[in-house]
């Protein structure tokens, strides 16, 4: 019986452990919403906004809604005609995709063709083919990277392996082997990505040891639909946090507990720019999301 229970647990906690990796890599996105005035509250929850004032944010006449991202930084230096992301800099793209990959944020590399040029061009200088060159010599089979030749991609970064990784919450933009997005600069950008970066490196734990008390007690979570914790985080002019609350909850309090949680172990954010400062402290809200 308890060989029977214990083979339960391992599997009940694999299927924790690739849930928590899936969202680990998957789950963490934040959007600002602009309003004419002042600090405001969420007019969609769903959406899980960052509210900073319209005078920190870039002037347009766009929707007000818009979504800090990563991006590439090999394109076009323009910027966009019209955009919902901010990021590092303006950047132009014809056609807007995100990484079907999912992981902390990578650029795709350069694709090439299968086999190398020198392979190539050795092969034109032999006028004829014996049978020995048909063989398989183990000693001289290199395997060809698959992640890199399969796709042959043309707008990746050259010397740089493997197909783009992305971890940003967008869900409206195709999917492809990278992620390249009309952005338009935004200054505090750098701010925000620091913050991601420490996440990143606790939301997992969390997530981890929380889905294992969930999944010990026999309660399972629905796959019929994303699970959004949305948080709202003061932090002091140090960057210290000084209080934390759900905005919006999951529906399942293991995960927002693992949202609070990640986001007290990733503090403190020193230096926050003093041009979110009100008072003396920022408001920013954080959406953790866990894929069905």
């Amino acid at each position: 019986m308890t060989q029977v229970h214990d083979r339960k647990l391992n599997t009940i906690l694999r299927t924790a452990l690739l849930l928590s990796l899936f969202v680990h890599l998957s789950g963490l996105f934040y959007k600002i919403a602009i309003e004419e005035s002042k600090i405001s509250r969420v007019e969609d929850e769903q959406r899980i906004p960052i509210f900073l004032n319209s005078d920190e944010a870039p002037r347009t006449k766009l929707a007000k809604s818009m979504q800090i991202v990563d991006n590439v930084k090999n394109l076009e230096k323009k910027k966009p005609v019209e955009s919902r992301f901010l990021s590092h800099s303006d950047q132009s793209v014809d056609r807007q995709t995100v990484s079907k990959a999912i992981g902390s944020f990578k650029e795709a590399g350069l694709g090439v063709k299968n086999g190398s040029e020198a392979e190539a061009k050795q092969q034109k200088k032999k006028k004829t083919v014996s049978f020995s060159d048909l063989s398989l010599n183990s000693k001289d089979f290199k395997a060809p990277d698959r992640t890199l030749s399969q796709l042959g991609l043309s707008h990746g970064v050259k010397g740089v392996k493997g197909l783009g990784k992305s971890n940003d919450y967008v869900d409206d933009i195709p999917l492809a082997d990278l992620t390249q997005l009309n952005t338009i600069e935004y200054k505090y950008y750098g701010f925000y990505h620091r913050i991601k970066q420490k996440l990143e490196q606790h939301w997992g734990r969390s997530l981890r040891k929380k889905a294992e008390n969930l999944y010990k007690s026999g309660r399972r979570i629905a796959s019929n639909e994303d699970k959004i914790t949305s948080l709202e985080i003061i932090i002091d002019s140090a960057g210290n946090i000084t209080n934390i609350a759900v905005k919006s909850t999951s529906g399942v309090k293991e995960l927002d507990d693992a949202a609070i949680e990640s986001f007290n172990k990733a503090g403190p954010f020193p230096n926050p720019p003093k041009g979110m400062l009100k008072g003396g402290m920022a408001k920013i809200e954080w959406g953790f999301v866990v894929k069905s």
